[in-house]
């Protein structure tokens, strides 16, 4: 992996202290394919049209990390991460041709160790008063043969180690493919004339039957990221389930269809990866725009190194947060705390101009006390011993079940009946014992629950109004800002662990620190065993 070195160059950087060090990290394969994050590149041109330099000294300064330079002649992963100061000169036109950016050559981003580089590169750029860690798609991908194609062909194949790809041609012939990579080299002779390329996949199933299905993949040009100024566009490739013709999907064929999904958001950072990186750095404000990100679980991941953390319960669009609004405002007035600033991301986002009427109706974001999520979960730890433990415990389960189904499931189809709102669970739960004397312990033990989510843990949310609580449906989103993993069934909980969801131990030996530390698995299903 080819590395720049550059320990001279940075020692000579550290500056006098600054107010405020914002560190863009965009991970994933977004720079090259979604148009999206162009247009947020684009935001920061106007954002560094009002940035003053005194001196070679600012109160706000920005940094960021991106992958640059595609070479798609040598049909390899011959991406390139880069870093820079955004400065006046700074330009989303330029993005790879600039002299100011320190190469990385082609080092995944989607890595803890890359991260952890990051986050120390800016803090010997720049000794600021406080650090916001702004983590852009971290979690996402244009499709699995757009970039770290063998990275992900790969994984796959460990899972499915008997799987075989083919190309389908129109007379029903099939050509085995022994290197995924020719997918996307650009000369290659595979795709029809209308981009549209037929997949034939075979596996052993569980039972040792031959297992098939079929797929597309869709070659599709961009022409945001030219070279040069080149007239011709880049292509990206896209990989989707071919449901023309196909009849009733069975258990394996929709668990390979899950898996290649997962596989493929290429790069992601898991929340043990960002807890790995945040390790030996502490950072006062973490933004995130990625889907489904703020949960408990994940708060209890940071919550030695973090203040602060913005984030969605909910899925987000690309359109993101108001970052034009919210920066310019911070520049303006770089005496902002992080807990003012968290504040002011969360209602400034439904104020973006490009978010439709129906876009702002469905977002649900907050920004929670990182402080205090350790007493949120052991007051949850305490409230899953007193239903594990109690005597009733059978009719407390059963109700707990009850309260469960009343409550809509927060977040990405592809982990359907899998995340609901903590809050309006309690509230849910509380309905059903108010009058019973005989619980009022747990009665208060939840409604503490309830009080410290909304008055201590939750310092700003927006949610729209499809997603707020509903007194008039029996089922009801409930959105409150942060979101709990408690899924409907126990095969969507196997489930969730074949896709690599870490709530209990999975194939890669994955279990987030809450799940570890604390008891809340014993509701779920009591006969998890620790």
């Amino acid at each position: 992996m080819k590395r720049s070195s550059n320990k001279k160059t940075d020692s000579a950087l550290i500056e006098k202290t600054c107010k405020w060090a914002i560190m863009i990290y965009m991970a994933a394969d977004d720079a090259r394919a979604i148009r999206e994050s162009f247009i947020f590149l684009k935001e920061l041109d106007i954002i560094c049209q009002k940035i003053e330099a005194k001196e070679g000294n600012r109160s706000v300064r920005m940094l960021l990390q991106i992958y640059t330079d595609w070479d798609e002649s040598n049909r390899g992963r011959n991406f390139e991460a880069r870093r820079i100061e955004i400065d006046q000169e700074f330009s989303s036109e330029n993005l790879i041709h600039n002299a100011k950016f320190t190469s990385l050559g082609n080092q995944p981003m989607g890595t803890a160790a890359s991260l952890s580089e990051f986050i120390n590169w800016c803090k010997l750029r720049c000794n600021a008063e406080n650090y916001l860690l702004f983590l852009w798609g971290h979690g996402t991908g244009s499709g699995m043969f757009s970039t770290d194609l063998e990275e992900s062909y790969y994984d796959i194949k460990k899972a499915f180690p008997s799987l075989e790809i083919s190309v389908v041609n129109g007379q029903g012939a099939e050509k085995i493919i022994t290197d995924v990579r020719d997918f996307t080299h650009e000369e290659n002779s595979l795709f029809e004339q209308n981009n549209i390329l037929k997949l034939q996949i075979k596996f052993r199933g569980s039972d040792n039957s031959d297992i098939s299905d079929r797929f597309i993949i869709r070659k599709r040009k961009t022409d945001f990221y030219k070279k040069n100024n080149a007239e011709n566009s880049i292509s990206v490739f896209d990989l989707l389930p071919d449901d023309s013709g196909a009849g009733q999907l069975n258990p394996e064929t929709e668990k390979l269809r899950k898996y290649i999904v997962s596989r493929s958001q290429l790069d992601g950072l898991f929340e043990g990866e960002i807890r790995e990186s945040l390790k030996n750095n502490e950072i006062d404000l973490l933004l995130i725009m990625g889907c489904c990100m703020q949960m408990v679980e994940f708060g209890y991941e940071i919550r030695k190194k973090c203040k602060y953390m913005v984030a969605s319960e909910e899925l987000i669009y690309f359109n993101g947060y108001n970052y034009l609004d919210s920066f310019t405002a911070l520049f303006e007035y770089p005496d902002m705390s992080p807990r003012q600033l968290g504040k002011r991301l969360v209602q400034d986002t439904p104020l973006k101009k490009s978010y439709s009427e129906f876009e702002k109706h469905v977002l649900a974001i907050s920004c929670v006390d990182l402080k205090k999520n350790v007493r949120l979960a052991n007051y949850l730890d305490e409230f899953a011993l007193s239903i594990s433990n109690s005597k009733s415990n059978g009719e407390l389960k059963k109700l707990i079940r009850k309260a469960r189904r009343k409550c809509r499931h927060f977040g990405e189809n592809s982990y359907t009946y899998s995340f609901i709102d903590l809050t309006w669970f309690m509230k849910k739960f509380n309905e059903l014992i108010e009058t019973d004397k005989s619980k009022s312990r747990l009665y208060k033990l939840s409604d503490k629950i309830i009080r410290h989510l909304e008055h201590n843990y939750i310092i700003e949310s927006w949610i729209g109004n499809r997603r707020t609580p509903s007194l008039v449906r029996k089922q009801s989103y409930g959105g409150h800002g942060v979101g709990i993993y408690f899924p409907q069934s126990k095969q969507v909980h196997k489930e969730n662990g074949d896709l690599g969801i870490p709530f209990e131990k999975n194939g890669n030996g994955r279990m987030n620190l809450f799940t570890k530390d604390k008891n809340w698995s014993k509701i779920i299903f009591p006969e998890t065993k620790k």
